[in-house]
């Protein structure tokens, strides 16, 4: 469900990192997305935190060529580089669905690999954005300030 209508734990599932597959058996599966999170914490053991959003505000930038990075100085953590942009649709294979969502774990693998180089905010192809973090504050903060960041 979407993360504000959850209204207490019995509205959160838990999945196994290995293969972000429900902890407890005849739990509902949750999100298709769920692999965007298991890959990066496997490929990442430094990181503990990962929000993952649709926002609009990012689309532009991964459409238009002009790179996302940090335009006020709460967002300094996007760097002076352009905020690299993931597109899943030139990692799918044959059996994938092409809706340009992160279904399964060699997609989910492929935009773990972008924050390999210590980058800490990757926008997905029109998409959205991930954000990672040691921290759920930090991630919180990362991602209240991307966005602010992106609509400026």
């Amino acid at each position: 469900m979407a993360p504000a209508t959850v209204s207490s734990m019995d509205d959160v599932i838990e999945c196994w990192v290995f293969n972000a597959e429900p902890c407890e058996p005849n739990s509902p599966n949750g999100y298709a997305e769920r692999h965007i999170h298991s890959e990066i914490y496997k490929r990442h053991d430094d990181i503990y935190a990962v929000v993952h959003s649709h926002s609009e505000a990012f689309i532009p930038y991964t459409i238009t060529g002009v790179g996302l990075k940090a335009y006020n100085h709460m967002a300094g953590f996007l760097g002076s580089d352009a905020v690299p942009v993931c597109d899943i649709a030139q990692y799918y294979e044959d059996e994938d669905g092409k809706d340009l969502l992160v279904r399964n774990k060699h997609i989910g693998n492929k935009l773990a690999e972008y924050f390999d180089g210590g980058n800490k905010v990757t926008l997905v192809r029109s998409h959205g954005f991930t954000v990672i973090a040691e921290s759920i504050e930090e991630v919180v903060l990362r991602a209240t300030h991307a966005q602010k960041n992106a609509a400026i």
